[in-house]
């Protein structure tokens, strides 16, 4: 889908909250985990309705934000009616269970179902992480947020680290791409090659294989850039 997108200049408040809040988002994860990082101040979704047509939304206390196959629009919350609605420019969206029915003039898209896999990525998109990967036994997930920082989450997210980005090293060749940090205490390093990978739960496909190194324990999984 084409569509704008909104973009967030990222603080360092804002980095660390990633961190804090990235806890859960594993694909396939076993191990109980909290909700979705974006639930801190928002929630994205990506709805499937009948028909085949799909869009993304990103609600917030008082609107939502949607990103149709044409258009992006902010729609403010309506106290009124069953569920919860957003209403405006001719276009009205309604979630109310597990559904959600959006309608933009005379066009009615009915029983939308959120695909909470897809949200996830999405979701990380709109936080303005660039590349994202995730791995398995134990759940992992390693984000490039904004340019400026390198933030890993594993064992189910009970160990967060977030290192400021260093400049990566590019071997062409090889198709690799390498962060390496070693700040005396510890040593991390993320290898991404561009290598057709698949998840090993899930088994969904994705353009780049990850590859990280803590201390010496070894991560192995798969990505794909987000923007």
């Amino acid at each position: 889908m084409n569509r704008l997108r909104k973009t967030t200049k990222l603080s360092k408040l804002g980095i660390l909250l990633l961190a804090a809040a990235a806890t859960g988002c594993f694909a396939g994860a076993r191990a109980p985990v909290p909700a979705q990082p974006e639930q801190l101040s928002s929630r994205t979704y990506v709805y499937e309705c009948n028909g085949g047509y799909e869009f993304v939304v990103q609600t917030e206390e008082n609107q939502a934000w949607l990103f149709l196959p044409h258009q992006t629009v902010r729609l403010p919350r309506s106290r009124s009616g069953a569920g919860v609605w957003y209403r405006g420019n001719q276009i009205s969206f309604q979630i109310k269970n597990d559904e959600a029915q959006l309608e933009v003039g005379e066009t009615v898209h009915r029983h939308c179902r959120n695909n909470h896999a897809k949200a996830i990525w999405e979701g990380a998109k709109l936080r303005g992480v660039d590349f994202r990967g995730v791995g398995n036994e134990p759940g992992w997930i390693v984000e490039i947020v904004g340019g400026e920082a390198i933030v890993f989450i594993s064992d189910y997210g009970q160990q967060r680290q977030v290192f400021a980005k260093p400049e990566p090293t590019i071997d062409p060749d090889a198709r690799t791409t390498t962060y390496t940090i070693d700040d005396l205490t510890q040593t991390f390093t993320l290898v991404i090659t561009g290598a057709p990978c698949r998840d090993t739960m899930s088994g969904e496909a994705f353009s780049a294989t990850v590859n990280i190194t803590v201390n010496g324990r070894t991560f192995q999984g798969c990505g794909k850039p987000l923007h």
